[in-house]
């Protein structure tokens, strides 16, 4: 029963891991861009709420494209630059940019209207995830782990879309392009939490996940195993599905 109660109390206080942008913030466990904005009436000339409603709109709509830009794809590149001009898949995350669900519309008897936005950053960022994962399907053989969940709590480590996870010898065990493409355009290539015994957590990795702890963060967004560790991944992961379906889990400080 000790058990039990403890389990419901860190599912109860389980963070979601965030990061704050200039204009909103990235949810990286549930995988949404937030943005804000508002409009208002002018004391001098009252507007329709219809216009006052467009300019919050206005405003929404070039922060997301302002914030969209900051989010890392990993430690090597962030969105914006793959929506540069002759990039083969900028035209498609630009055509995509635009998908956001408002969340959120509060208004006020002052005439202020406040609304929130959510980019979910897989569906925009399909074609690029897509576009770069080479992962083969393989046939998973008897194991006891359903997943792999990687703790780096403590090490700064800089959230990304596709992490890479790497031995002491900066040889890439885990990324996006360990992900096959049928994978990629299902799920990002890792789950965020700060909370091993998060739902998401279970959910991605399953209840016999294979734990292990990262030594250290390279360029703040690698995730650096020791030789031991390293070791055991390669070793409880070769010809399974378990790397190539990214059931795969990292445990930030949230």
């Amino acid at each position: 029963m000790r058990i039990c109660l403890l389990l419901l109390a860190s599912l109860a206080t389980a963070q979601p891991v965030q990061e704050a942008f200039p204009g909103g913030y990235v949810d990286w466990t549930r995988g949404v861009l937030v943005v804000s904005s508002s409009g208002s009436q002018s004391a001098g000339a009252p507007k329709a709420l219809q216009v006052t409603e467009q300019e919050a709109l206005n405003q929404l709509q070039a922060k997301v494209q302002d914030e969209q830009r900051l989010v890392r794809l990993d430690s090597d590149q962030k969105v914006g630059d793959r929506m540069q001009a002759g990039d083969p898949i900028a035209g498609m995350l630009l055509e995509s940019s635009g998908n956001f669900i408002i969340s959120e519309a509060r208004y006020y008897s002052s005439g202020r209207v406040e609304l929130t936005a959510e980019l979910p950053l897989h569906g925009w960022l399909r074609p690029a995830l897509v576009d770069a994962a080479s992962g083969e399907s393989k046939q998973e053989l008897a194991t006891e782990y359903t997943g792999v969940l990687i703790d780096a709590r403590g090490l700064s480590l800089r959230p990304s879309i596709a992490p890479k996870v790497k031995d002491p010898q900066g040889l890439v065990l885990y990324g996006l392009s360990s992900l096959t493409p049928a994978t990629a355009g299902e799920q990002m290539p890792v789950r965020w939490v700060g909370d091993p015994a998060d739902p998401e957590a279970i959910e991605r990795a399953g209840e016999r996940p294979l734990i292990l702890s990262a030594s250290s963060a390279a360029r703040g967004g690698d995730i650096v195993l020791d030789e031991g560790q390293a070791a055991r991944l390669v070793q409880v992961t070769r010809g399974t599905s378990l790397l190539p379906e990214a059931r795969v889990v990292v445990v930030v400080d949230p």
